[in-house]
């Protein structure tokens, strides 16, 4: 916890890539009611995910299944971890970037579900084509200021 709380997020990665038992603590962390340390953890499983693709693979799926309706979790939260891991392993992101799509749906996942494709956009201009197609029907049931965040990041015209 401390190297979260002092920002030592490559240190903090480190430890998660040679133990699972730090892997899952960064994970837990995620709900921490403390934001900074919430988003340290997502940026040091960022950081795991690009040092370390199959471990990031394991968690980005892992990440998934708690979004699923059937898992009955609270997961908004790795929604932070998989914003970091489009920044910093945007390949890594992107073939899963489509299975994210459907959160838009959800007001409470929205615009945590934005930032990723801003995140993943920003690190990896190449993937603002097959997103705006994916997006493009949900546009018009956002509210409009995500709509806007949207068109911007897929370069999506109405």
């Amino acid at each position: 916890m401390e190297l979260l709380r002092s920002g030592r997020v490559d240190e903090a990665a480190a430890l998660a890539a040679a133990s699972s038992r730090a892997r899952h603590f960064l994970a837990r962390r995620l709900w921490d009611a403390d934001r900074a340390v919430a988003s340290r953890s997502a940026a040091a499983l960022g950081t795991l995910a690009a040092r370390d693709p199959e471990r990031g693979r394991e968690l980005i799926r892992r990440f998934l299944w708690a979004l699923n309706d059937e898992s009955a979790t609270n997961a908004g939260p790795v929604l932070l971890a998989l914003a970091a891991m489009a920044e910093r392993a945007p390949e890594l992101v992107r073939p899963y970037a489509g299975a994210l799509v459907p959160l838009l749906e959800d007001e409470e996942l929205a615009a945590a579900t934005v930032e990723v494709f801003e995140r993943l956009v920003s690190a990896l201009p190449e993937a603002a084509a097959e997103l705006a197609e994916a997006v493009q029907a949900r546009l018009a049931a956002l509210p409009p200021r995500l709509a806007a965040r949207l068109r911007g990041v897929g370069r999506v015209e109405v």
